[in-house]
């Protein structure tokens, strides 16, 4: 569950991880990567499922980070809530200082960014961005048409991504 962040002439490697040896909580993580295939500092608590969005079924869950970049904003979306529920959804982080080795220069947002809606789709989440041709931001995520299906009934969905008049 990890992803490479871009910034700066930097690369950073965010994951989702274990706080020691037993899995009682799935955190994000970031590390300084010296090339693309070598991380060369500690890593640093970017969040932990906090809010009750992010608590359906145990263990608590935050992972699947996926980086999204527009115009000159950085924006960290992760999945949050056991994968196997109904309330798997995506929350997000902003970066919103300079250095994204410290925790206190992301803020985290504290409603899901997408989540279920009842007969429609079910447990949205771990997903990936892309972009079309035409420069629209198109978001991939796995969901579920029935409820109770848990990861048995996942299918792949597309999504247009938007951004208010402030980029955000």
């Amino acid at each position: 569950d990890g992803t490479v962040l871009q910034l700066g002439g930097e690369l950073y490697f965010i994951w989702s991880g274990w706080e020691g040896d037993v899995n009682v909580a799935q955190n994000l993580y970031i590390a300084h990567m010296s090339d693309p295939c070598t991380i060369d500092s500690e890593r640093v608590l970017l969040s932990v499922p906090e809010y009750n969005w992010e608590m359906h079924g145990e263990p608590y869950v935050n992972e699947g980070p996926a980086v999204l970049q527009h115009e000159g904003k950085t924006f960290l979306a992760y999945s949050a809530s056991g994968s196997w529920t109904d309330y798997y959804c995506l929350g997000m982080l902003t970066l919103t200082g300079d250095d994204p080795m410290d925790a206190a220069c992301w803020e985290k947002a504290t409603k899901p960014q997408f989540r279920y809606v009842p007969h429609v789709a079910y447990g949205p989440g771990h997903n990936s961005f892309c972009t079309a041709p035409d420069g629209s931001v198109w978001m991939i995520y796995h969901a579920n048409l029935v409820s109770g299906t848990g990861r048995q009934g996942r299918s792949v969905w597309i999504a247009p991504v938007t951004f208010d008049e402030n980029g955000n």
